[in-house]
């Protein structure tokens, strides 16, 4: 699998306090240079509005993988929290939504308002990440309105 650096994703950014790697499983292949970047830019965007502080592994995979019972999930690690998104057969703004709702678990859990129930379909750590996420998309994609026709 493709693992692209901090400095490949993020660039060289003073304000990032946050070591992130970003996996893509070479199964997905229509995620293409141009999808790394945007996606590059997001992970930088999300990271500047949640003010995550911590090591993350964003992980970008195809629709088999054991990790994924839903779209996306986080687990908790402390040598590295780790994100996984289902990414095939998804658009673009679609896998992005499901970053910034895992990042917004990421900081949910720097924060300490993480527990058992966390998870659970209407439990206010799940309704503050799906409404956290609609709003930074709705954000970024005013900045960046070319993203929806890739």
């Amino acid at each position: 699998m493709p693992e692209y650096s901090e400095d490949d994703i993020l660039g060289q950014k003073p304000y990032l306090k946050i070591k992130v790697s970003f996996k893509i499983d070479p199964n997905l292949k229509d995620f293409d240079i141009e999808k790394i970047y945007v996606m590059r830019d997001f992970i930088k965007y999300c990271v500047s509005v949640l003010g995550i502080q911590g090591k993350v592994i964003i992980n970008l995979r195809n629709d088999k993988d054991p990790h994924l019972q839903t779209l996306a999930s986080y687990s908790y690690d402390p040598n590295g929290d780790e994100v996984y998104i289902r990414a095939g057969r998804r658009h673009i703004v679609d896998i992005m939504r499901s970053v910034a709702h895992e990042l917004i678990h990421k900081k949910q859990y720097e924060q300490g308002q993480l527990n058992d129930e966390s998870g659970k379909t209407g439990s206010p750590q799940e309704n503050e990440a799906n409404a956290g996420a609609g709003m930074i998309m709705r954000d970024y994609t005013k900045k960046n309105p070319w993203i929806l026709d890739i």
